[in-house]
């Protein structure tokens, strides 16, 4: 079996290769000298061995050993660059959320100077009413006349507070619209990585039992002919 599949995972370097080849159990590698007879094993079972000396041939075991530590120091490298990533992309939904609180506060603020601008019309309007009620009669047409441009400003104001609260609605629609797409394509992306992680776990189990057969079926055989040996 290969370590890895080379279209996947990082890439290692000669660093990284002897940290993982420096973190490798002797035992791992099959170094071994002389293995008595009725010697008992990390699995439980005793391997009947010559009283003399018996070489075990370390190169098969050391390549499976290193293989497996590669294979899990890659896995654990691709998960770190994927959690880097959705770390990455949530951290930019973080900034999108910023800029639309930024753009709502904004948005209340030229509301809040609308209204102190409605507010001082309406005692500029309040004022000039209370001037025209003392003034004289001669006065009469002055003020039926400014009662008329302030009548058309009351309707271009309300026109334009009808126009933003239109665009208002229009943003927020647009905000809302925006949000529910962001939402449904980050569950989308969590639901496919959530997926590849499980197959990517089965894939690992399934190697796991492969190996641990191989290996039982190799100690079999090694104690069937160690024993015809003996007998």
């Amino acid at each position: 079996m290969t370590a890895s599949n080379s279209t996947s995972g990082p890439t290692l370097g000669l660093a990284d290769v002897e940290r993982i080849w420096g973190t490798t159990p002797l035992e791992d590698v099959g170094v071994a000298d002389t293995v008595p007879k009725g010697k008992i094993f990390d699995n439980g079972r005793t391997a009947c061995a010559d009283t003399t000396k018996s070489s075990i041939s370390t190169s098969g075991f050391a390549h499976s050993a290193f293989s497996q530590h590669l294979r899990e120091y890659e896995l654990e490298k691709t998960l770190q660059t994927r959690e880097a990533q959705i770390e990455e992309e949530q951290q930019k939904l973080r900034e999108k959320e910023e800029q639309l609180r930024r753009d709502e506060e904004e948005r209340s603020e030229r509301e809040r100077k609308m209204q102190e601008m409605e507010a001082v019309l309406k005692r500029k309007q309040n004022d000039l009413n209370r001037i025209a009620r003392e003034k004289d009669d001669e006065f009469d047409k002055r003020c039926q006349q400014m009662a008329e441009y302030e009548r058309k400003k009351r309707e271009e104001l309300a026109a334009l507070e009808q126009r933003i609260l239109n665009e208002q609605q229009r943003q927020q629609l647009r905000m809302e619209e925006e949000d529910r797409r962001r939402a449904k394509e980050l569950q989308e992306i969590l639901s496919r990585e959530k997926e590849r992680q499980r197959q990517m776990l089965e894939a690992e189990s399934k190697r796991k039992r492969e190996e641990e057969e191989a290996r039982m079926n190799l100690a079999f055989q090694a104690a069937q002919h160690t024993k015809e040996a003996y007998f």
